[in-house]
């Protein structure tokens, strides 16, 4: 049984351990794909760096953009009308991400550019993305294109108001 404590610093993290519990109690009434027993849900990855505390600084000013809209991949082809936005979005190629989960707009979680070897230096870690007053503890999880900075899931791009730059500080 899986308990929360009211005195935890790091509810990201918790808040991931508790989603891998569900996914270790729950029976699938299909072939998981990304397992090794078909019945079983697969297991969000963990990173290592669970500190509430900020190590360094990666970006004082990244370029946002957002990735995982409700909208993508409503319609055939690389892209689909969004009437929320007014515009089309690139549909996403694969909903499995560089770290083998499953993408959902939901998540709260990112993918960093592949310039700079940020997508490998950081590749499922924590990292604190802030926009102004805001700050999120977002989840690296996937690649993003060269030069583009930062790709937040529909769900963080929201909470930190829609951003076009962030500041990005890894978590130690």
């Amino acid at each position: 049984m899986y308990t929360i404590d009211s005195t935890i610093t790091n509810p990201w993290h918790e808040a991931l351990k508790l989603a891998n519990a569900i996914r270790y109690a729950a029976t699938l009434n299909y072939n998981c794909l990304r397992e090794t027993s078909p019945s079983t849900l697969a297991k969000l990855a963990v990173p290592t760096n669970t500190s509430t505390s900020v190590t360094k600084t990666i970006s004082s000013s990244c370029s946002v953009q957002f990735y995982g809209h409700p909208d993508q991949g409503t319609q055939s082809g690389t892209q689909s009308y969004s009437s929320s936005l007014g515009m089309y979005v690139e549909n996403i190629a694969s909903p499995v991400t560089g770290n083998a989960d499953v993408l959902h707009p939901a998540d709260i979680t990112a993918a960093l550019t592949s310039t700079n070897s940020w997508n490998t230096t950081y590749k499922n870690k924590y990292v604190k993305v802030t926009n102004g007053t805001k700050s999120l503890i977002v989840r690296i999880t996937d690649t993003a294109p060269a030069n583009k900075g930062i790709e937040l899931t529909w769900q963080a791009y929201q909470a930190l108001e829609k951003p076009s730059t962030v500041k990005i500080e890894l978590m130690s």
